[in-house]
């Protein structure tokens, strides 16, 4: 099963497939880059949020509350509330990491 697709000069060589699913049946694959591409998916334990640390981000993970207003100023801080909302506001600009 194609799960995406590379931008490449040929349409062979730029699909992903799936780790579920059948690969395309094995060529000499001369030329090069002709290798099958297969996406292995890992699990995600956090998102990273930006934020004006010497870290760049703050780590998001499942139950936190995440601000989004402004996201992309240089200057903020205190995006992530560990398992709360650090302020209510009434923009409607916050979120929750899920599973």
């Amino acid at each position: 099963v194609v799960v995406g697709d590379l931008p490449t000069s040929f349409k062979e060589t730029g699909r992903v497939y799936g780790s579920d699913g059948l690969s395309p049946t094995l060529t000499t694959m001369q030329g090069g880059d002709k290798i099958p591409k297969i996406l292995i998916p890992e699990p995600i334990h956090f998102l990273k949020i930006r934020e004006a640390t010497k870290k760049g981000y703050a780590q998001a993970e499942i139950g936190d509350s995440i601000n989004l207003e402004r996201p992309s100023s240089q200057y903020r801080r205190g995006r992530v509330g560990k398992g709360i909302a650090n302020t209510l506001t009434t923009s409607g600009q916050m979120g929750v990491v899920v599973a």
